[in-house]
């Protein structure tokens, strides 16, 4: 199952859950962002990058080329409920992300929500947004996938950790490198790299 069509059932399906069941959420009670964030790979994403404060993870549903989503280390709700000091890391690890997109996939805007509203953990949706893409003037649907990243893995000892390669939906290889404060994707030959 892709993303889109996740998310077009839950759109079909959810309506606000029972009001016990988001306090727990709320309070971190099997959420599954807490569960999930330091998995190399679960059914959605792949991690990429762990930054100052948040985890960055590459989706595998590619409904806009560079789709990613830093997701904040701790169970927390809402932005204004952290420190000045918390606030201006995590702003600096979605400025770090987007600009890491923005290098690589060269898109004409990028789009970053901060939703949670089926989910109630601090993460965002990082969406490179194109010129003619089926949306102008509204956030894109998620439905429409363009690729899919279907598989990732260390590529071994000649490359340093922290370099994953994957193949996408016209078995191109990409690569992707996180190391201390440069950000490397790689593309075929093509590198970007700051």
């Amino acid at each position: 199952m892709t993303l889109g069509e996740l998310l077009n059932l839950l759109r079909a399906a959810w309506h606000w859950m029972p009001q016990e069941k988001w306090d727990a959420l709320v309070r971190g009670e099997h959420c599954p962002l807490c569960e999930q964030v330091g998995l190399v790979e679960n059914k959605f994403s792949f991690l990429i990058a762990q930054l100052e404060t948040s985890n960055l993870r590459l989706a595998k549903s590619q409904y806009a080329r560079g789709y990613c989503t830093p997701i904040f280390r701790e169970h927390a709700t809402e932005l204004h409920q952290r420190s000045p000091e918390k606030q201006a890391a995590l702003m600096r690890d979605l400025a770090r992300a987007g600009t890491a997109s923005a290098r690589v996939f060269k898109p004409d805007k990028m789009n970053y929500q901060l939703l949670g509203n089926l989910v109630p953990h601090i993460h965002w949706h990082i969406v490179p947004r194109y010129w003619g893409d089926p949306a102008p003037g509204r956030p894109l649907d998620a439905s429409g996938v363009a690729g899919v990243c279907s598989s990732r893995k260390n590529i071994g000892k000649s490359l340093p950790s922290g370099v994953w390669c994957w193949r996408n939906e016209n078995e191109e290889t990409r690569f992707l490198a996180f190391g201390g404060k440069r950000v490397s994707f790689y593309f075929a030959n093509n590198s970007s790299n700051f």
